[in-house]
């Protein structure tokens, strides 16, 4: 089961680029309170592409059962309710979750989830064949400038290589 955050659906989203983790991933699974965060954005291009992929039943909303330990879990950890319930459902399920917020992959390795970000996710696609290099430099590019991910010269580098 691989479970999403706002950070790493978002940055698909935002560039209309969900079909990439569609190819590589098969079908993913966000929590509701990351539906929520997308939706309390009030990006539109955002929230339609979400929608979207939510109808084509690529993105599917889980509904979990409360789990005790979430509010607890929550404040330890300082972090928000989105990325809270993607670690702790990805934990119990002993799934793989897809994150960029560094404090949030720091909790997911001590929680012993594996994860995955945006970068990571990039590099996949071209090792898969999905996108040839010109593609996924122009991608990376664009994730980048519109979805604000913050990437060290060295990380691009590794990225594209």
């Amino acid at each position: 089961m691989i479970i999403a955050d706002t950070s790493v659906l978002s940055a698909f989203a935002i560039i209309q680029r969900i079909d990439l983790l569609k190819k590589i991933l098969g079908r993913i699974y966000i929590p509701k309170a990351v539906f929520l965060e997308i939706l309390d954005s009030k990006d539109e291009r955002l929230i339609k592409e979400v929608k979207r992929y939510i109808d084509e039943k690529f993105i599917s909303i889980l509904r979990p059962e409360p789990i005790k330990e979430m509010e607890e879990f929550k404040e330890r950890n300082r972090l928000g309710p989105g990325e809270s319930e993607a670690i702790l459902i990805a934990k119990h399920e002993k799934g793989v979750i897809l994150l960029d917020d560094k404090r949030a992959r720091e909790v997911a390795k001590h929680e012993k989830v594996e994860c995955y970000g945006t970068l990571a996710l990039l590099r996949i696609c071209y090792e898969k064949r999905v996108v040839e290099k010109e593609e996924l430099k122009s991608v990376l590019d664009n994730v980048i400038e519109k979805g604000n991910l913050y990437v060290t010269p060295k990380l691009y580098d590794w990225v594209l290589r």
